[in-house]
């Protein structure tokens, strides 16, 4: 029993150091663990810092060839290559402009040239692009200094008091094109850039006011009245100031070379030269001379008489007169409104002696 007793204590003693040993490991090893666990937690986030600094590198790399193609992109400037225009015979859609027929409305939809951005079962919505404002992009936004002297056109009466902004330069961030005409819009904040930096010109961009809306099938209806023509025709005249000549007056005219073209077509195509009789008919003595056909009248609403002369914020302007309205009823516009021989002569007078 002696030696039992004095065993266990002895085994006791044996046993300590191994559980201080073991008490002494745990603290270790719980700090391993999170150590461990912190390691596992922070690689997603390691990982997304590193395809952040990729992406960065590879935008930084990519950013000068951006910047020569946007450079390369053509000026919104007429050339001969794209001065056309044709009757569109492809389903109403985003990117289709629509030319108003002579004297079909008496407001902003008179002479109006709309472009259509989207169509669809809730209606259609679009913006004119051809009513040049008396205000400049600075003083609908001071903040907006890079398109400092650039017009402002009304796009319409429905909408937010905002604006919108076209181009022809897919390559800006966050521009999307409206339909495959050519025209894009939007990437505000990316054009400020290049046009602060000297990359891009302030003229490439066109802004307008509000838009033009139609409910679910008054459209529809407004063409089936031939209230409108849709028609396909170039970015850049969609994008022209019409400083050069009135875009409305300018498309119709590439309209109706189209229509001439059409019918001097479709006459050669019927033409078959018939061969002689031999009992022909004497000829018919020839008719008098018909008389001249009296002037023609002008339409309602050109521009009747030429009264005044102003520099509105840089930008000449005369005051004008319009045919079917209220003589005392006037408004101030550019020179390309200004489309009769007689209106600009006036215009030039009014000029000289301002």
């Amino acid at each position: 029993m002696a030696d039992l007793r004095f065993a266990a204590p002895t085994a006791a003693a044996t046993a300590a150091p191994t559980a201080t040993a073991a008490a002494t490991a745990a603290p270790t090893a719980t700090a391993a663990a999170t150590a461990m666990g912190f390691v596992a937690n922070a690689l997603p986030l390691i990982r997304m810092i590193n395809v952040f600094l990729v992406f960065y590198t590879l935008a930084n790399l990519c950013s000068p060839v951006r910047a020569a193609a946007l450079r390369a992109a053509p000026i919104m400037k007429i050339r001969d290559s794209e001065d056309w225009a044709r009757r569109s015979t492809s389903p109403l859609a985003p990117g289709t402009v629509l030319v108003a027929a002579p004297g079909s409305f008496d407001h902003y939809f008179q002479e109006a040239m709309v472009l259509v951005l989207e169509h669809g079962d809730d209606g259609t919505r679009g913006v004119l692009v051809n009513h040049q404002m008396p205000w400049e992009v600075q003083d609908m936004n001071e903040a907006l200094t890079a398109f400092e002297g650039q017009a402002v056109y009304l796009g319409g009466d429905r909408g937010a008091d905002t604006m919108l902004m076209l181009h022809r330069l897919p390559l800006v961030k966050g521009a999307k094109p409206v339909g495959d005409g050519g025209v894009c819009l939007g990437g505000l904040r990316d054009a400020v850039g290049f046009v602060e930096r000297g990359e891009l010109r302030a003229s490439q961009f066109k802004f307008v006011y509000k838009t033009s809306e139609w409910l679910p099938g008054a459209l529809e209806r407004e063409l089936a009245d031939d209230l409108w023509t849709p028609i396909e025709t170039s970015p850049a005249i969609v994008l022209d100031d019409g400083q050069r000549t009135p875009m409305w007056n300018h498309v119709r005219a590439l309209l109706r070379q189209e229509s001439e073209e059409e019918a001097r077509k479709a006459a050669d195509d019927d033409f078959m030269p018939e061969s002689p009789k031999a009992d022909a008919a004497p000829a018919a003595p020839p008719k008098a001379e018909a008389a001249p056909a009296p002037p023609a009248v002008a339409e309602e609403g050109e521009v009747t008489e030429v009264v005044g002369f102003r520099v509105f914020k840089g930008r000449e302007q005369w005051q004008c007169r319009w045919r079917g309205c209220d003589p005392e009823e006037t408004s101030w516009e550019a020179w390309g409104v200004l489309d009769s021989a007689a209106a600009r002569a006036r215009a030039e007078e009014l000029r000289s002696s301002a």
